[in-house]
This record gives C-alpha cells, structure tokens and sequence, in this order.
C-alpha cells in the first residue's frame, strides 16, 4: 500500500482495473441468459447470408415462437408470422393472439398442451390447426422446451412451429386408400375363394360318402378331409368380416361391437367384454366405421402382443360427451413401436375423429386406450371437437 502511495498514477490504475472487474462480473450474473433461438440463429447467420437462412425457413415451413407465462407476452421470428399468414409484429403480441390463430375446435387441447408443460416444466408438444390470417386451415407441430432463466418463477417456453399439413393429407389418403384395398380384396376372396372352398367343401363329402360306400381304405382321409373343410371356411369368413364388417351404421355400434367380442372370444379364448351406456348413437354411418376400425386396431393389437385374460370394451355416452375405452390386463406397451406404420394409422383414425386420444400403460399391469369427445351442433351441422378434460371414469 505504501508503493501505491508513493505512486499516485499506478493507484489510480490499480482501483480503474479493480472497477471494471467488479462491473464485469455483476454483468455475467445479472444478465438475461441467451434463448437457444438467440444462440443458434446468429450461429447460423455467420454461415448463411441473412436472406438464404429466412428462404430456408420459409421453405422448410417453420417458425420459432417465445411465451412467457408471467407477462403472457410472445415474440416470434419473422418465419412464424409468415407461416401464420400475420402481417407484422403486432398481430401477435400476447399468448391470447396466438390461441385466436388455434382453430376453435383445437383451442382447448393448445391451452391444455402449454400450461400443462409450464406447470410440470417438461418438454412441450402439441399438435393443432390454426386459421391464418388468409383463412386457411393448417396442422402444426410444435415443439420446445420450458426455460427458467433468472427466475425459477418466471418460465419461458420456446418451441419451434413445424406446418406438418402435408402430412397429415398423406396419411389421410393413406388412410382411405387403405379402407378402399380391404373392401376390394374382401370382396374379391368372397366371391372368388369362398365360393371355392364351399364347393371344396360339397366335394369333399361327396368323396367321403362314395369311398365309405366302397369300403376303401381311403375313406377315413376323405372323411378328414370334408371335416376339415368348414372349420377353414369358418376362419375364412372370419378374415372377411374382420376386412369389411357387416353393414354398420351410426345406432348399430354396439351390436357390432358386441359381434366383435364374440369372435375374439372364439378365436383367441380371451374373455371379451361391452358395455354400453347411456343413447350409443354416433353423429353417422362414417365416424361409426372409424370407432369399430379403432376398437378393432385396439383389440388385435392386445390379442396379438399383450397376453392378457380379459379384454373390456366401453362405449359411454353421456350429455353428447362420448368415451370409448379399449382396455386389458396384459403385458403393457414397454415393446410397442409409438411411431411404427399401425399406430400411425390409428392416431390418424382418432384425429380425423376431431377426437383426444390417451393411453395409459405399466409393465404387466395392462393398457387402456380412450377416445374421448364431444359433439356440438353449429349451424345445423354436427361436429365432433376433443373433450378437454379426459379423466371420466
């Protein structure tokens, strides 16, 4: 200290150096943490000429989104807003302007999706239409991930917003595409190899009673032969109802439900069991082929891979809220491929049901499967939106 003294100069530096220290490091733990959008798009601005990157987001029909629940306010890229159809940034300022975007029938399920994931502070996922500003009708996936930041109080969210339409169109199509080829091939092993085995079947017996009448020592296999032939015809006409089922209409659900678990039953000598409750009549014939579809999706699924005893069917209709519950007491999902082709096709077949659906599964304590909604009636037309709240018993 006495140097310092006796150098007036270097004290002076010496307390500027200390100054800017303290300043520096009051700056590195007060400051704003950087989004992952912050630090990933100047990262990628240094490699891409500004006017390359947003063509390339623009082409790839994504747009970044930020929420924070304390002031409810929102900031979005420049792609987002294209991607909503919104002209500037003031037509989206709070999370109430982006869920005016939501279509009305997805609203809820958007909502529910977010405060869910600010709540719990896990990964966010949601899948929704919106309504652009040009009045079309897109499907998005949204994606991201809650961030504290300062306040553990005070959580962000920033999720990346995927146009996902084509997509969802293809599987549409593949979806028709794939009801059209079961009633097709159906039909073509109706009237082309049933009518065969039937007339396998008469020559069989027919065959059996000359070789019994000349006492060949033949007959015994002509006689296996024609006993044979009906328990094939039999599971024959089993995969042709399983392919296209008997003619099924909007009150006619249950009994064909009921059908459905009496073949279960004979094939696969797993107890089945429906329960209807409440007025079971579905809005029409087409959504009553989707759910028995479902059910029969579900049901094979169990009876293939979850070596359960019991099997139960539930369709309970209550004040226009529906649930239709595919439950068993089996091995659980814990080898289930979420993403493979049949639960692509079945959560397609729910979506397309303006419907929710939740699964729930342990390891040997069985799975349930529940497709929830309701109807509402809108200038004179029915439609179907997810139930918000799934949790009815």
């Amino acid at each position: 200290m006495a140097f310092l003294a006796d150098h007036p100069l270097l004290s002076a530096v010496a307390i500027a150096a200390f100054l800017v220290a303290i300043i520096f490091a009051l700056n590195r733990h007060f400051r704003r943490p950087e989004s992952p959008r912050r630090r990933t798009l100047p990262a990628l601005q240094t490699q891409l000429h500004p006017e390359a990157l947003a063509i390339a987001q623009r082409a790839a029909r994504f747009g970044i989104l930020e929420m924070n629940r304390y002031s409810q306010r929102v900031q979005s890229t420049e792609e987002l807003r294209y991607l909503y159809r919104i002209e500037g940034s003031r037509g989206l300022v709070f999370i109430d302007d982006w869920l005016d975007r939501v279509h009305e029938t997805d609203r809820q399920k958007a909502l529910m999706d977010l405060e869910r994931s600010f709540a719990e502070g896990t990964r966010y996922r949601s899948e929704f239409r919106i309504v652009r500003g040009d009045g079309s009708v897109r499907y998005i996936l949204a994606q991201g991930q809650v961030q504290q930041r300062d306040d553990p109080d005070l959580p962000v969210l920033v999720a990346i917003h995927v146009d996902v339409t084509r997509q969802r169109e293809l599987e549409q199509a593949m979806t028709q595409q794939l009801e059209r080829e079961q009633n097709r091939i159906s039909q073509e092993l109706h009237d082309g190899i049933g009518q065969q085995l039937t007339g396998l079947g008469l020559l069989a017996r027919s065959l059996d009673q000359t070789l019994r009448k000349e006492a060949s020592p033949h007959a015994q296999l002509a006689r296996d032969v024609a006993e044979a032939v009906p328990t094939i015809v039999r599971e024959f006409r089993q995969i042709i109802r399983d392919l296209m089922p008997a003619e099924l209409d909007a009150e006619g659900l249950p009994a064909v439900l009921t059908k459905l678990a009496a073949d279960v039953e004979n094939y696969s000598k797993i107890e089945c069991h429906v329960t209807a409750r409440g007025e079971c009549t579905v809005p029409n014939d087409e959504h009553a082929r989707q759910l028995f579809r479902i059910v029969q999706e579900a049901v094979n699924n169990a009876v293939k891979h979850s070596n359960a005893r019991r099997l139960d069917i539930v369709l309970d209709v209550r004040k226009k809220e529906y649930e239709l519950t595919v439950s068993d007491d089996g091995v659980g999902l814990a080898h289930a491929d979420p993403n493979g082709m049949g639960m692509r096709v079945f959560r397609h077949r729910v979506e397309s049901l303006g419907a929710r659906l939740d699964i729930w599964s342990e390891i040997n304590q069985g799975t349930t499967i529940k497709v929830c909604w309701h109807e509402r009636i809108e200038d004179g037309k029915t439609t179907w939106s997810r139930t918000p709240n799934s949790d009815r018993r």
